[in-house]
């Protein structure tokens, strides 16, 4: 599931964007602050950062900025912002962020996300029945499935596989598995629908039954051949009159037709058999765009992105009205041509050519690429902002890329070959961002070089790395943390659960390493959600995995599986606690656990199976209650 990790203080906007993601089937989480923003992603790889520009306090991205190092490498980001302008937006971005895509003039939830789908790979939905390319985006190309010897293939959209059918113009049997009516056979020739039918045969009596047309007639139990014999039987009990029949043929297709096309997840075979003739051919991109018009495609087009379609020579046909119009100035478009110039030329018809353009963009014949930087460009950047990333996580011999034992030779060398990597001077025709980019990582080169020049300057750099590795971890991050479980405990006098598990959350990301975060953070889930209980669990697990001998985490685990009923576990975790030292100087007990595990001996819970009924085990202990407490006194 693409995982998306957004950076805005707007809270109605930041809703609006997890709603569009959960309707696309993908993950959001958001962040309001720098803080917020590192916090997050320690806790979960992203696959994206979605940020605002024009924030109250200056510039989202350069919080981004700011935090992009705590991600092991650089992930693309989405900008968006409420000014015009998108070259004077461009120049306020910091040079080391990867940017695929940046939105002006205060766009929409939905128009945002529809630039996630076209400029982040692994943001499309619906792609994958037809065979894709890595990053799993459907090709205009032939599935496996549609190659002489292709396997046999699990679709997941119909569809989609019968586009690409008609993309690459092939002939042949297919079958797909269906529940209703058994597998559905299809013939195709040229890219075209010959031939639809139920491998268990009856389709026109069936398609009559639904009619009504046989209501209260009792037909023959004869063995039926093809739609003639069909056809003749209908005759025969006047179900249909002769020149109806052409008519029924239609709508027997159209009903077989839709059933396919709704199947969802199916199993596809080819089939050797020739495809049986036709009087004719049902088009089909016609009988796709109608099937998908009616759902919501989420199409808010880019005036600048480029139009590249994948469609056959007359694909119109089939088309009627306003569609096939659209449809001949679609075919006449050449490669590159901007959205907005074929949506200024539909004129009236805009509204009717967006639907359009979603529903050819949902299967593939329009494939809208993201406009900001070309290919090449977009390439280059990506690959020296990557270095560059790496240059942020490591040290200057990482830079340089030697050994912190490296010689004076060996620090030249390297220093020269990065310097005429990215001399400014090698870089005149470039990008304007490209070139931009370079100059900033040249001026850390030579940073990076004067700081271990020379045998003694390499000496007292390495002293400052071991200085830097033995303070680590006494640092701000444990105070922090200690700070956040102290605001956590008196939310939990407050009995507000949820708003201190976020903050015991908070304080294991600041210092993972702190049982005691661990053990609040899994108590307080399970008491704000009951439900979550493998959740609460693992938190509480990882707790003792740090402390082995936490009595708090041996009790709060225990009253977790008490709760659950589990109380086999339930003893377990309590003797545990009660039996535990942290020290030698410690008295042995746990008071909480020393109660529980008296409340479960009078009620019976979870002793060793001794073979008898629970009631003659509780009349042996005195029975349960209070006068059994007082009679086993």
């Amino acid at each position: 599931m693409p995982s998306i990790l957004v950076l805005d203080e707007d809270a109605a906007f930041s809703s609006a964007l997890a709603a569009g993601a959960g309707r696309r089937g993908w993950h959001m989480v958001q962040a309001d602050s720098s803080k917020r923003l590192v916090l997050e992603m320690r806790a979960a790889a992203f696959d994206v950062i979605v940020a605002r520009q024009d924030m109250k306090h200056g510039s989202g991205l350069d919080l981004v900025r700011d935090a992009y190092r705590a991600a092991e490498k650089p992930l693309p980001v989405v900008a968006y912002s409420a000014r015009g302008g998108a070259e004077e937006l461009l120049a306020d971005v910091p040079l080391n962020l990867l940017l695929v895509a940046l939105l002006s003039d205060a766009p929409s939830a939905d128009q945002v996300l529809e630039t996630l789908a076209w400029s982040v790979d692994g943001f499309e939905s619906g792609v994958a029945a037809a065979g894709g390319d890595a990053a799993g985006r459907e090709l205009p190309g032939r599935p496996a499935l549609l190659v002489e010897g292709g396997p046999d293939a699990a679709i997941e959209d119909v569809p989609m596989l019968l586009a690409a059918v008609h993309r690459a113009g092939w002939s042949g049997m297919l079958s797909f598995a269906a529940e209703a009516d058994g597998a559905i056979l299809c013939g195709f020739r040229s890219g075209q629908l010959n031939s639809i039918g139920s491998k268990a045969g009856g389709d026109l009596i069936a398609t009559a039954r639904l009619e009504g047309r046989l209501d209260g007639v009792m037909l023959p139990e004869v063995a039926l051949s093809g739609e003639d014999e069909e056809i003749g039987l209908l005759m025969a009990m006047r179900a249909i009159s002769p020149h109806e029949a052409p008519a029924l043929k239609e709508r027997n297709r159209s009903r077989l037709l839709s059933s396919l096309l709704a199947l969802g997840e199916t199993e596809a075979q080819r089939h050797a058999p020739a495809v049986p003739e036709s009087s004719s051919a049902l088009p089909l991109l016609p009988s796709l765009v109608r099937f998908l018009a009616g759902q919501e495609q989420h199409f808010y087009p880019l005036a600048s992105a480029s139009v590249e379609l994948v469609l056959p020579p007359g694909s119109h046909r089939g088309f009627e009205g306003v569609e096939q119009r659209l449809m001949r100035q679609l075919e006449a478009y050449s490669p590159g041509t901007r959205i907005g110039a074929v949506l200024d030329a539909a004129g009236s018809d805009r509204e009717a050519l967006i639907r359009l353009l979603g529903v050819l963009r949902r299967l593939a014949y329009l494939i809208t690429p993201s406009a900001l930087f070309a290919d090449e460009v977009s390439q280059q950047l990506a690959e020296m902002v990557g270095e560059l990333h790496r240059w942020s996580r490591t040290d200057c011999f990482g830079v340089l890329g030697v050994g912190p034992q490296a010689s004076d030779r060996e620090v030249r060398d390297r220093m020269r070959k990065l310097s005429m990597l990215y001399h400014p001077d090698r870089l005149l025709d470039a990008h304007p961002r490209v070139a931009a980019l370079a100059e900033l990582m040249y001026a850390r080169v030579q940073e990076v070089f004067a700081e271990v020049e020379t045998g003694e300057a390499r000496s007292a750099y390495r002293e400052q790395l071991r200085a830097r590795e033995e303070g680590a971890g006494a640092g701000s991050d444990a105070n922090q943390a200690r700070v956040a479980m102290a605001q956590a405990s008196i939310l939990v006098k407050q009995k507000r659960y949820g708003d201190a598990a976020a903050l015991y959350r908070d304080a294991t990301l600041h210092d993972d390493s702190n049982a005691d975060a661990h053990m609040g953070y899994g108590w307080c889930r399970y008491l704000d959600d009951s439900s979550r209980v493998a959740d609460a669990v693992i938190s509480l697990e990882r707790a003792l995995e740090l402390n082995p001998r936490s009595r708090d985490a041996w009790f709060y685990l225990g009253r977790v599986q008490l709760l659950e009923k589990h109380h086999d576990k339930a003893r377990a975790c309590f003797l545990k606690a009660n039996t535990e030292r942290i020290s030698d100087a410690e008295a042995v007990g746990h008071a909480g656990a020393a109660r529980e595990l008296r409340l479960m001996d009078s009620r019976g819970l979870g002793l060793p199976d001794s073979g008898e009924p629970e009631g003659d085990a509780k009349a042996e202990r005195g029975g349960g209650g209070l006068f059994g407490l007082f009679r086993r006194g």
